[in-house]
């Protein structure tokens, strides 16, 4: 049975979190990486770097990286948004991604903290409840950040509720 895990961290140990997340979760599937806040380009790069091999990982990338329109070839492993504060349209990319790693893969959402900049709380909670259950009904595991910052407690505790299991790291 999938399961939800919310991960809580630190700002100074984020990446190497991300990182052991990332290598722990392919070992069992594929995965569905969502960053709101570095690039594709950049994460392609440094997962290269530190020996994870992209190869299985589809990319949503909402960081806004492609702002400027202009046309470019995508690689097939990525599919790039406007940017994080159109949540309608991550959670039809959600959608259809974790579809294609049904049933064995995984999603990873980084971060709801980066979410709630460019939403309110509130409206990012709902975004999550519908993430939540898309995943548990299509028997698909999710692994969700949220980065420790004193303004986002409220955001937190509401998540954690929905949350199968909830780790500070």
């Amino acid at each position: 049975m999938a399961s939800i895990i919310l991960y809580i961290i630190k700002s100074e140990t984020y990446l190497r979190t991300v990182d052991g997340i990332i290598a722990a979760s392919l070992k069992k599937g594929p995965l569905v990486y969502v960053n709101a806040s570095k690039p594709y380009s950049w994460m392609k790069r440094h997962l290269g770097e530190v020996g994870i091999d992209e190869s299985r990982v589809f990319f949503i990338d909402c960081s806004g990286s492609r702002a400027d329109g202009k046309p470019r070839v995508e690689p097939s492993n990525v599919l790039f948004l406007e940017g994080p504060q159109n949540l309608t349209s991550l959670s039809i990319a959600i959608g259809k991604a974790i579809e294609r790693v049904s049933p064995n893969g995984a999603l990873f959402l980084d971060s709801l903290t980066v979410l709630a900049l460019y939403n309110d709380a509130g409206t990012v909670s709902k975004f999550a409840n519908f993430i939540f259950t898309r995943l548990r009904s299509l028997d698909v595991s999710g692994v969700i950040l949220g980065i420790e910052v004193p303004s986002g407690t409220l955001l937190i505790e509401e998540i954690s509720a929905l949350a199968d299991e909830v780790k500070r790291v």
